[in-house]
């Protein structure tokens, strides 16, 4: 396989995961639907050469739903993997969306000095890619957090933030 081919094969990998990902916004898909793409992505991800997109399969396994669902055994196991590649290949996206979906799915809620850390390193690595969505995303979430703690000042201040970046992020909507 030439390089470009190689190219249009790894474009046309990410494309099928964020297509996943986009179809979840339409009611009419199913689990069923989901359970069957990830089964015929999975020879072509699971160990695929290039680390990001065996990340972004393992970030797609854990969080599209499927049927029968994931456990949530299986669920932190692959966010865990997700975690270790993005750090082993330094992206900084991927730490970001993977530390934003751990706090998502197992700290939103939850009163704790773990769940406080985990929110606060999901915020800190936002901050670190410079996208104001995840920004805005891991701020709010942190001051969901923080408020159920009882520290109602630092919450209104991460949700003030949790705004002011998401106006940013999205500017013909305010």
């Amino acid at each position: 396989m030439s390089p470009e081919e190689k190219v249009q094969c790894e474009l046309a990998l990410l494309a099928l995961l964020n297509t996943m990902w986009i179809q979840q916004a339409d009611p009419r898909h199913g689990a069923a639907q989901n359970a069957a793409m990830i089964a015929k992505l999975e020879p072509l991800c699971a160990k695929h050469a290039n680390k990001n997109i065996e990340t972004a399969f393992k970030l797609v396994k854990a969080t599209v739903p499927t049927e029968p669902p994931t456990s949530g055994v299986k669920i932190k196991n692959f966010l865990g993997s997700a975690l270790e590649a993005a750090k082993a290949t330094s992206n900084k996206q991927f730490l970001c969306i993977t530390l934003g979906v751990m706090c998502s799915k197992f700290f939103v809620g939850v009163v704790g000095t773990q769940a406080d850390k985990a929110g606060r390193a999901a915020v800190f690595q936002a901050k670190r890619t410079r996208n104001l969505l995840w920004m805005s995303v891991t701020n709010g979430m942190l001051a969901e957090n923080l408020e159920l703690q009882g520290q109602h000042g630092e919450a209104e201040a991460a949700k003030e933030e949790a705004r002011r970046l998401g106006m940013l992020a999205f500017p013909e909507s305010s």
